[in-house]
Parts: structure tokens; C-alpha cells; sequence
């Protein structure tokens, strides 16, 4: 039996029944033992009318046919308002089914007994579903049904797509506009009524976007499958956000999940285009306009609303975590007026089948942050892929008592950008708020236009050389004013390579800060206009100088407990000094500073350099180290890694204590040989001056070495010994203890 865990819509259309096909009893038997595993629903809602125009009687019974004529489900009509589900015949039926019934199918609906021989239109409203994907009376506990039973359910839920809007307990916490579409293909905003009460909400909750405003949708207005609107939640004790969800629902239609939902009549004069996620799991942006909106004409990046951010998330099709999350609404922008596609292709391969994806505006689960690291997919053979972000953060104290959410603007390093305003780019939309904001962006000009980008974006340098850009950046207050602050987040710092210096120019001070060390607090008057991009207050200062060195050659040596390195440079430019740093042979290790060695400046002819290392993490087999040429301005230049191994054990060790002496516990190092195989042949015990055994210490006996801690706090002060033995070897140390 074939398993499905959704409910597939079918397409219905009535085929007429030829009068060579006369049904009678013999045949309704035939259509009983047909009946294996799968559920025709036929809602409440259907009236099916006999073509004479009168209704079906309660006592009619109903045969399901499919495009050959075979009959593959069989059940009776009830008149009594309630949904009625007929056993039928899967794709994968019983044997004696001559043919399963398949989600895309054309069907027919005979009626018979009372009205023998009619055909029935119930209409494209009809589902079907695998028997095991419901709980029914006719399903047994493996899927199929009991004996090829035929009986009508006395109430049968209709399948439906939920969405469970959550937020803080408590009312007016969560309220504000969330962006939102629905998976269902015949949804209206009458389908959100019965969840929520709209006579208390005093004006329109639910809007879409047409011809560059927002519209008001009235009760039969459809939900567009594909599409976007806004829902406002006025988080009230009536319809409360709260942390168990605010629930909604909508019917499943026809619509089919496993082909392209393409939204079409786009109009090439809207700039921008309000899209939804069509399907109920999770979408990867990727898969939208087969992974290019570039090449269809619209940016690459999609804005959606984020209510407790007061701002717009940012997310950028073919970057990490470019997901769409299911009922997710959100903006792209056309590149071009004028120009472009009318249509774009969701592609069904986008869907994340395991995950709904997290909402924006929903507070249930954490939400991946709105400006996160991003890292660039690109189809460079190599695999070298540059990738950097600078992501600054604008917070206002306004000189009223009103709050102004902080604004963000990012500047990217694209492959796939170039140094003009494309489609990797990004403009910066206004909050949905008639209030002030302040507004932190990076102009360009296209077009002899002014552009305010939210994202901005441009190709990598060239790697190995030194490099300066000077961005600028416009801090305006739209309709407010007050203190501001320009920070650039700590955790935004690992996105931008180390060697980098990122300043901060103010134009109207004539002052220039290190973003790597401080913020930056300033006056902020209320202005929005900006003539020309060059005349921004502030710029946004890149700069990265070549290495201060060129490193030749580097090795590392390991000789009993030590490791010694050495490097040779064949010339250094500002070189102040090697930084050199240690971690363990897993990339998830920290690097660790263990060393440093001055450098020779500035100079061309080869240098010679060694660094011994002689406190090592005894348990670690293999150590990586690297080197960081220091200038005097403090930049670094990280050189490759290399993997140092100290080799295997060849005899058993047993290593001096410490502290020794000691007063409260000492640490045990041991070194069990590679031909050492067993735990019994092992043991590490302590011994008086009488040679009376103390305790044995819990050992291993795997090869390689070993870290043991030893409480000494109960013992009087006096010396010990420690025996490790190990087959015919034995191993001994003395230990002092003091109390």
C-alpha cells in the first residue's frame, strides 16, 4: 500500500456514463471489493443536483468511477448537513481493483438504486486522502480498510491548513501588522472569520497591496495562493497573541503541492510585488524563479515585516538560511519599471518537507536574527568563495517621549554584485508606520536617481592585495530627532576578515573612530533629502593592507613534550611582530595564543624564525598551529594552519605529578604503549612509605595518553608513591603532600 501524510486535492470533472455501462447490483459488488485503502470526502457544503434538477434523495446510492470506467469507491448519500466519506480504491488498490484511483484522475459520480444511471457533478470540492493519514471506522490498524467496508461517517473534520500565531502573555504585547499568505488555493478572508471575531476590530485587518497602496479585503475577496497581505493583530483579550498561539485555519482546495504554483499578472509598472509562500512547509528562496530573480527582473533580496523589530527582514536568495517560512507574506522589488517577467515560478523542490519554518511576528520558537551572517553560494569550481559583512546598527533617544525602533543597514561583499546598483542590492523600505524613524542607509545613484539601499552589496577584492573603499552612508530622522548612536555589534565582527580596518568618517566633525573599538554617538536632526550620495554626513571606511608578510615556508616538530616550529619569510612589510597561536586538530577548537616573536619591519631580504612550545595539552595527539603577522597599527595577517602529530606511544610513562608538592589534588599524566590492549593489564595505584596500597585510581587501558585528577585533601602530610603497572612493566613517581 503506498502512505502519504497530506491530503492531496484532486481535479474532478464529470465524464457522461455511456448507456452500454448500465449499472446494476453485480456491478456495485464489483465496486465493494474495489475498496481498499483511501477516503473520498464530500463536504457538507455540496449539493449535487440530478440533471433532471431535482436533489439526491437519502436513500441514493453513489458509485465513484475514474477516467476507465472502473468503479473504485461505492457509498450511500445522506441529506442530514453533515460530510460524508466514501471508501475508495488508491493508487495502489487490492488486486481485483482494475486500476487505483490517482490524485490527478478524472472521476464520475454515478447515482444509482433510486436514480439508476445519473450522472453527478459534486463539484471540485471533493478530496481524497490515504487511509492512513485519517482515523476512521472503515481504516484498520495497518491502513487498508475492514473488509472492504462501506459506511457513512456520522462527522468528518475537514482537512485544513493551521497557523498558530504566538507572542508574550498578556494583551497590546504583541499587537502590530504581520505579513502573511495561505497554502490553500481557495481561501478568502471569510476563511479567517470563524477564528477570529472581526466585529470587534474597528477598521480593515486584512490588506493587500495593489497598484502601489494598500486595499482593504473585504469578506469574499480571495487569498490568492502565492500572494501576500497584511493581517493586523490587536492582540486583545478577544483575539489574544498570547504564548499558546492565536490559531487559524483554512480548508484545503485542489491545489497540488508537487507541481510549480506560478503567480501570474504581475504588472510590470508596480515596482514592487507582494509574493507569499504557496505551500504549507517551509520554501527556500532559492527555488523561486528557478533560483534567478535576477535574470526575471526583480532584486534578489525579499523584504518581510518584522512587527517586534519595527523594521523590514532582510533575506537574500541564495545565501545561508534564505528560507521562506509556510503562511510567510513578503515583498520583491521589480529592478526595472517597465520591464521584466509578468509571472514567477515557485518551484515545488523548494519545499522543506520537515520543517513549517519560523514566522516573522510569531515569538513561540527562536526566530533567526534578523541580520545574520550570510554566506554567499556561488559556482566557483574552486570553492573559493570571499564573503565579508559590515552590519551597522542605528539607535535614536528621541527629544519626545515617543520610542524609535533602531535601524540597520548592511554592506556586503557579493561575488555575483558589481560596483553598481544591481539586483543584489537592496532599497530601503519605510516602516508601516505613519510615525517617525530614523533611517541608517547606504545611497548610490542609478539613473541619475538617489537610491537608499537597506543592503548594500559589492564584488570581493582581490585577494592578497590591499584594498580601500569609502561608502557612504546617510543617517536621517524622518519627522524626528534626538541622540543617536551608530554601533557596529560585536557578534557582527567574526563576518569581516581581521586583517580589515572598518572606520567610521564623520563629514560634518571631520572625525574618524575605529568601529572595532568604539561607537559613535552624534546629534541627529530631523531631514530626509539628500541630493547627491557624496554629500552623506558620514562614510563607511574599508581599508585592508597586503600582509606584513610573505611567508616561505613553515614546519613544526614534536620531540618528547615539546613542539618546535619554525618559519622563514622572504621579505615583511611593517612586520611588528608573529603572533603564534594553538588548537587542538578539530576545527571546532579555539585558537589559543601560546607565543610571540618579533619581527623584522620592513624588510626584503629572507628572515629565519623558531618558536619552541613547550607547555602542551598533554592528551592531544595532534596540535594545529598558524601565525599572526602583527602591523603596529594592529592589524593581522593569519597564515594557513599546520598539523603537527607527536607521534605514538611506544612504552609505557608515567609523568611527575602537579602540583607536587601538594595539599588538596594533583593531576595524574600517564602513557599507555599502541600495543597495550587491555583494562585489566592497567592500573595506577597509590602507596604509602610502608608500601601499604592507599587507593587504585580509575585507569583506561587504551593506548595513548591520559589525564587523571587525584584528591590528596584526606592524606597527612608525608611522601607517597604512585605505581602505574602495565603487564611486566612498571612505572613510579613520588609525590609530596603538605597539609
Amino acid at each position: 500500500m503506498r502512505h502519504t501524510s497530506l491530503l492531496l486535492s484532486l481535479v474532478f470533472c464529470v465524464a457522461m456514463v455511456s448507456a452500454g455501462r448500465a449499472q446494476s447490483p453485480q456491478y456495485a459488488d464489483n465496486c465493494i471489493t474495489n475498496v481498499d485503502n483511501a477516503t473520498a470526502i464530500i463536504p457538507s457544503t455540496v449539493d449535487p443536483s440530478l440533471p433532471n434538477g431535482s436533489s439526491l434523495a437519502p436513500d441514493d446510492t453513489i458509485a465513484v468511477q475514474n477516467s476507465e470506467g472502473d468503479c473504485v469507491g461505492y457509498g450511500a448519500w445522506t441529506n442530514d448537513g453533515q460530510d460524508l466519506a466514501i471508501a475508495v480504491a488508491g493508487p495502489s488498490g487490492i488486486s481485483e481493483a482494475p486500476s487505483g484511483l490517482s490524485p490527478n484522475d478524472s472521476l464520475s459520480w454515478t447515482v444509482f438504486d433510486n436514480s439508476r444511471g445519473s450522472v453527478v457533478d459534486l463539484g471540485s470540492q471533493v478530496a481524497y486522502a490515504a487511509c492512513d493519514t485519517i482515523s476512521v471506522p472503515t481504516c484498520q490498524n495497518d491502513g487498508t480498510y475492514a473488509d472492504g467496508a462501506v459506511v457513512i461517517l456520522q462527522a468528518f473534520e475537514h482537512p485544513v491548513y493551521t497557523l498558530a500565531v504566538t507572542g508574550d502573555d498578556g494583551t497590546d504585547n504583541n499587537a502590530g501588522w504581520r505579513m502573511l499568505s495561505v497554502p490553500a488555493a481557495e481561501a478568502t478572508r471569510a476563511s479567517l472569520e470563524d477564528d477570529l471575531d472581526f466585529s470587534v476590530m474597528p477598521w480593515s485587518v486584512v490588506r493587500r497591496w495593489e497598484d502601489g497602496q494598500w486595499t482593504a479585503q473585504q469578506s469574499s475577496d480571495t487569498l490568492s495562493r502565492g500572494t501576500g497581505f497584511i493581517f493586523y493583530f490587536y492582540d486583545s483579550e478577544t483575539n489574544p497573541v498570547n504564548a499558546d498561539g492565536l490559531p487559524l485555519d483554512v480548508a484545503r482546495g485542489p491545489e497540488n503541492t508537487t507541481v510549480d504554483e506560478k503567480v501570474r499578472g504581475l504588472d510590470q509598472s508596480e515596482e514592487w510585488v507582494l509574493l507569499g509562500n504557496p505551500f504549507p512547509v517551509s520554501f527556500d528562496l532559492g527555488a523561486l524563479a528557478n533560483g534567478d530573480l535576477a535574470s526575471a527582473g526583480f532584486q534578489a533580496t525579499a523584504h518581510v515585516w518584522d512587527p517586534e523589530a519595527g523594521q523590514y527582514r532582510l533575506i537574500t536568495q541564495g545565501t545561508t538560511g534564505d528560507n521562506i517560512a509556510a503562511w510567510q507574506g513578503f515583498f520583491v522589488q521589480r529592478s526595472t519599471l517597465g520591464e521584466g517577467q509578468t509571472s514567477l515560478t515557485f518551484g515545488p523542490d523548494g519545499q522543506n518537507s520537515d520543517s513549517t519554518g519560523f514566522l516573522i511576528g510569531s515569538k513561540s520558537r527562536q526566530t533567526t536574527p534578523p541580520f545574520k551572517k550570510t554566506a554567499i553560494s556561488t559556482n566557483d569550481p574552486s570553492g573559493a568563495t570571499q564573503s565579508a559583512e559590515v552590519r551597522l546598527r542605528l539607535e535614536l533617544t528621541t527629544n519626545s517621549a515617543n520610542s524609535v525602533p533602531p535601524d540597520r543597514a548592511t554592506y556586503r561583499v557579493d561575488p555575483r554584485a558589481t560596483p553598481r546598483y544591481d539586483a543584489y542590492d537592496a532599497e530601503e523600505l519605510p516602516p508601516m508606520s505613519s510615525d517617525g524613524y530614523a533611517s541608517v542607509t547606504l545611497p548610490i545613484l542609478d539613473s541619475g536617481e538617489v537610491l537608499h539601499r537597506a543592503l548594500g552589496a559589492a564584488p570581493p577584492p582581490i585577494e592578497n592585495t590591499s584594498f580601500h573603499r569609502s561608502i557612504p552612508l546617510s543617517v536621517r530622522g524622518v519627522e524626528t530627532s534626538g541622540t543617536a548612536t551608530l554601533t557596529w555589534p560585536n557578534d557582527a565582527e567574526r563576518d569581516v576578515p581581521k586583517d580589515w580596518t572598518v572606520r567610521l568618517n564623520d563629514t560634518q566633525s571631520d572625525s574618524t573612530i575605529n568601529l572595532r573599538r568604539r561607537d559613535y554617538t552624534f546629534d541627529l536632526e530631523q531631514g530626509t533629502t539628500l541630493a547627491r550620495p557624496q554629500d552623506a554626513r558620514f562614510r563607511l571606511e574599508l581599508q585592508r593592507n597586503a600582509s606584513p608578510m610573505s611567508l616561505a615556508h613553515m614546519e613544526g616538530n614534536a620531540s618528547g613534550e615539546q613542539v618546535t616550529l619554525r618559519w622563514k619569510t622572504s621579505s615583511e612589510r611593517k612586520n611588528a611582530g608573529f603572533r603564534i597561536e594553538r588548537r587542538g586538530e578539530t576545527r571546532e577548537a579555539q585558537w589559543t595564543q601560546v607565543g610571540y616573536v618579533k619581527g623584522a619591519g620592513t624588510n626584503d631580504n629572507p628572515q629565519r624564525y623558531r618558536f619552541t612550545d613547550a607547555d602542551l595539552p598533554y592528551t592531544a595527539d595532534t596540535l594545529q598551529y598558524r601565525l599572526q603577522a602583527m602591523t603596529k597599527e594592529g592589524s593581522a595577517a593569519a597564515s594557513d594552519p599546520i598539523s603537527v602529530s607527536r607521534g605514538s606511544i611506544d612504552a609505557l610513562k608515567l609523568l611527575g605529578t602537579y602540583p607536587n608538592p601538594a595539599s588538596t589534588q594533583a593531576t595524574v599524566r600517564y602513557a599507555i604503549p599502541n600495543d597495550q590492549q587491555t583494562d585489566e593489564a592497567v592500573q595506577l595505584a597509590l602507596y604509602d612509605m610502608l608500601g601499604r596500597r592507599l587507593r587504585t585510581l580509575q585507569t583506561s587501558g587504551e593506548a595513548g595518553r591520559h589525564e587523571r585528577q587525584l584528591s590528596v585533601s584526606d592524606l597527612a602530610s608525608g611522601v607517597y608513591f604512585l605505581r602505574l603497572h602495565a603487564g611486566d612493566s612498571v612505572k613510579t613517581r613520588k609525590l609530596t603532600v603538605v597539609q
